[in-house]
């Protein structure tokens, strides 16, 4: 219901920014997408995380000409929102201030005053939460910003965990355990040693260097590059057939908005994987772009058919390709549908509850 929701902002920013026609490709596409579907068929952060971003999206290019500081406020306050709900969201903030500066190039006094409030709208809504914290303890209690905090690198959560079997080791027994692991890892596999080098450089375990850590986020974000063509995420390469001409289409139309989009997937992969060095798929960040991308090339296709044969109009050219196009989304997320409407598992699990109740 949530993921439902999240379309209805995506739609009108879709429409405000191209036409309806779009707007209704985009939609269909996101909303079958492998990876969108996985997130919606159970209830978790990414979803309020995507409804607030979408509100920010449509409340900008919607509010833009009427105030454009007063639209960079409520989008600052929404992506403060998305990233309430999943940190990760967090991360794009560097990008847009870097795209409202280019905007305001040449002004800098302008440029200044919008990414101020820009930045300032989402760091109150994201820091509200955690003033409780900030006040009593001197930092947040929160995984992702406690590694960035000044004097709260202890406050891990349970994210030692990713390492240390427990909290003993973590708390009292790091430097024996981080001793032997180091005389250990000559000894694993180079596979091994390359997926163990990231936890390594989080919990900075043997000092690496740049270089070592240049490697490892190298290693981790070709890593990354198949999901983009899996048919579990995307729904298989025959998405490609229409992204790659959505994507040369929108840049011949609008080459700020496309190279703003590209330049968004690049700039969220490179800092999740030289920086933060993570390994988990996070395509689901920034996957709407690519959906976006298809919707604009399967008009680009369906209007350039359209003129090369003209019996066949560019409307029926374009429901024939996206009707096409949405039973392979659905074949690709078969299994999901099949979990969907296969026997439920409540019985099953009161069953076990049952069970468990009566060990000692």
């Amino acid at each position: 219901v949530v993921f439902s929701l999240a379309l209805i902002p995506w739609w009108l920013a879709v429409k405000k920014l191209f036409d309806a026609r779009i707007a209704w490709l985009s939609l269909i596409t996101v909303s079958l997408m492998p990876m969108y579907w996985r997130e919606a068929v159970w209830l978790n952060h990414y979803q309020f995380a995507l409804f607030f971003l979408f509100c920010g999206f449509a409340s900008f290019v919607w509010l833009r000409e009427w105030s454009l500081l007063g639209a960079l406020a409520l989008s600052g306050a929404f992506l403060g929102l998305a990233a309430g709900a999943k940190d990760v969201f967090l991360i794009a903030l560097p990008w847009y201030g870097f795209l409202i500066v280019w905007v305001f190039r040449g002004r800098r006094k302008r440029a200044a005053a919008a990414v101020s409030v820009f930045v300032c709208s989402a760091a109150l809504i994201y820091f509200l939460p955690y003033l409780g914290d900030i006040r009593t303890y001197g930092y947040p209690v929160n995984q992702n910003l406690a590694r960035l905090w000044p004097g709260a690198k202890e406050v891990q959560e349970d994210f030692y965990l990713h390492l240390y079997p427990d909290p003993y080791t973590y708390f009292f027994d790091r430097e024996r355990f981080d001793k032997e692991l180091l005389r250990r890892l000559p000894m694993m596999s180079p596979i091994e040693r390359v997926q163990t080098e990231k936890i390594l450089i989080n919990f900075d375990v043997g000092r690496p260097d740049v270089l070592r850590q240049l490697a490892n986020g190298l290693w981790l974000f070709i890593g990354q590059i198949p999901s983009f063509f899996q048919q579990d995420a995307v729904g298989g390469v025959v998405l490609w057939l229409f992204i790659l001409p959505g994507a040369i289409s929108l840049i011949a139309l609008q080459r700020f908005l496309a190279m703003s989009l590209i330049g968004l997937v690049l700039f969220t992969e490179v800092i999740i994987r030289f920086i933060f060095h993570y390994q988990r798929d996070h395509l689901m960040d920034t996957g709407w772009v690519l959906a976006l991308f298809a919707a604009v090339g399967i008009a680009a296709v369906a209007d350039g058919l359209a003129t090369a044969w003209k019996r066949a109009s560019s409307g029926m050219l374009t429901c024939l390709i996206i009707s096409v196009l949405a039973l392979q989304l659905i074949q690709a997320n078969r299994v999901r549908f099949a979990r969907l409407y296969s026997r439920t598992l409540v019985p099953d699990t009161v069953a076990a509850a049952q069970v468990l109740r009566q060990v000692p």
